[in-house]
């Protein structure tokens, strides 16, 4: 059973430490809205990063950020889209899919950009679904200069069946895939060491989403794959630090 903890994390007053593990890592200075995203629907808006980024075989600076919570990795990819389908598996560009489904801007939300030249971060603050223009799920991934990629969650609807009409991707995806890799339940299978493509889904006829208020570590292994962890939340996880954290050390 995860802890939820009463504070205001949808405001942005977490931040990422150098504590042990168990704290709840969260990049409290959002940076810059991406503006081509406010209020839209299936859109993309590319950024880029400070630092030359290995993933699924690429090295790039480029990211293609989406309303629907997917992130392409050196091209497009289905960004612009949302998971209709296998498009999880036939992407023809590599994907991080931190929450990736069919989201909205168009009733409220907004998507941050920060880039710290070591490390980049992108949030997404109080998005609504297709379903649900109104309703409030607060997210982020953390991209650091080694590979690691971490998922937050601060604040998700978690009642999928009521709020969602799509099902929910999470993980990572090297695309040009044939066949579904097998699932990994974050919140019960971890630390499990994976390949280059990992995923939980969660249907839309789901009843609960159990990675609120958790991180999802992606280590590198060095050959491709990755070491997965969800650190355990402690009583004393979470800090309210300023702007401008510092960012995580292992």
């Amino acid at each position: 059973m995860k802890m939820r903890f009463g504070c205001a994390c949808a405001l942005g007053l977490i931040g990422v430490s150098n504590a042990a593990a168990g704290t709840f890592l969260w990049e409290s200075n959002y940076g810059s809205e991406l503006f081509d995203l406010r209020g839209r629907d299936d859109a993309a808006q590319q950024v880029a990063i400070g630092f030359d980024f290995s993933f699924a075989g690429l090295v790039t600076r480029n990211l293609w950020v989406g309303t629907n919570g997917g992130i392409g990795v050196g091209g497009l990819g289905e960004a612009n889209d949302y998971p209709s389908g296998n498009e999880f598996l036939f992407t023809d560009s590599p994907m991080i899919s931190p929450f990736w489904s069919d989201l909205s801007l168009t009733g409220q939300g907004r998507v941050y950009f920060n880039d710290f030249g070591d490390r980049a971060v992108i949030t997404w603050v109080g998005v609504g679904s297709y379903a649900e223009p109104f309703t409030s799920n607060t997210f982020q991934v953390q991209i650091d200069n080694t590979g690691e990629i971490v998922f937050g969650y601060a604040g998700l609807e978690r009642n999928i069946a009521s709020n969602f009409d799509t099902d929910i991707h999470v993980g990572l995806t090297t695309g040009g895939l044939s066949s579904w890799p097998n699932e990994v339940d974050y919140t019960a299978d971890t630390p499990v060491h994976t390949g280059a493509t990992v995923l939980e889904l969660f249907g839309y006829d789901d009843d609960d989403l159990d990675i609120d208020f958790t991180n999802i570590i992606f280590e590198p292994d060095g050959a491709g794959g990755y070491f997965v962890s969800v650190p355990a939340p402690g009583g004393a996880g979470v800090l309210l630090l300023g702007l401008g954290a510092a960012r995580r050390r292992r």
